[in-house]
């Protein structure tokens, strides 16, 4: 279990960060791109990463922290972060009274390669998340 949540606090951070890159304009995600991933589309499969990847993206749709459609073969169209999701990075606009500090955390994490960082990251994350679901 332990490695599940390593490798969704991973697969989440990195989306989280793509997302944030592109907010507020919808975009496409190819997971398996976005996580150094397989797909065959020839023989309709898709490597165990990738798939893993999208079962994060469909996780993080359904808890309402994205906004995605789409999903066969780990291919997603209009991503975007939604208010929940923003606010659990931290990071709603300061024109709709917020201030970035978690996604800046996670962007460093991912750009020294620090799982440490990242970890905590998503840690604080996931804690705003079990806040607002209780």
């Amino acid at each position: 279990m332990q490695n599940n949540i390593n490798q969704f606090n991973e697969v989440a951070a990195t989306i989280f960060a793509y997302l944030h890159d592109h907010f507020p304009k919808p975009v496409g995600m190819k997971m398996h791109e976005l996580v150094g991933g397989e797909i065959n589309s020839d023989e309709m499969s898709m490597c165990p990463k990738t798939d893993f990847a999208k079962d994060v993206v469909n996780w993080l749709t359904d808890e309402g922290y994205i906004k995605s459609s789409g999903g066969n073969f780990a291919l997603y169209s209009q991503c975007v972060l939604t208010s929940k999701g923003l606010d659990a990075l931290n990071s709603t606009p300061d024109s709709l009274g917020g201030k970035a500090t978690t996604i800046s955390k996670i962007k460093d994490g991912l750009a020294t390669g620090s799982s440490e960082v990242i970890k905590a990251a998503i840690g604080a994350t996931v804690k705003s998340i079990v806040s607002h679901a209780l």
